[in-house]
């Protein structure tokens, strides 16, 4: 597996997840799914070689290449909220990460107009959940306290 990041910031990532046991079970049983045995922080793909399929990738580590055999690419680039249907609306946008400014109950800076989820910022379906239904609460003029809609949602 071959990652961008640097260790450091692999190292966090890795820590934080110990926050959410759920999302540690997750990356473990993928890592097993994969047969993922070898991984290597601060690298990019830069190059895929074959003729009908891929045969092997060419890959950057600190200004050094290097020719992998590999029978699989898939390359992901970050994840981005996507914030288009606001943009429209004329709804304000978070400078740092281009997500929809919310407030703690949801609220955009536009009246009667609520957004959750990635849109918001990129946080996992358990996040976007809680989002939801505080929007869902907000908008409905019930309480947002989060103890409050926790409760509601059993």
């Amino acid at each position: 597996m071959i990652e961008q990041a640097p260790p450091a910031r692999v190292a966090r990532f890795v820590a934080s997840l110990v926050q959410t046991p759920g999302k540690l079970a997750q990356a473990m049983a993928l890592a097993g799914a994969l047969g993922v045995l070898r991984y290597r922080a601060e690298s990019v793909v830069v190059k895929a070689h074959g003729g009908s399929r891929v045969e092997a990738v060419t890959i950057r580590t600190r200004g050094r290449d290097e020719t992998l055999a590999a029978d699989r690419v898939a390359c992901g680039y970050g994840l981005v909220p996507n914030a288009t249907l606001a943009l429209a609306l004329g709804c304000a946008i978070a400078a740092a990460d281009g997500a929809i400014r919310v407030d703690d109950a949801q609220r955009t800076s536009l009246d009667d107009i609520y957004a959750a989820g990635e849109c918001t910022g990129i946080g996992g379906m358990e996040l976007a959940s809680v989002e939801g239904a505080l929007a869902a609460h907000a908008a409905l003029g019930m309480s947002t306290d989060v103890r409050v809609v926790r409760e509601r949602e059993r």
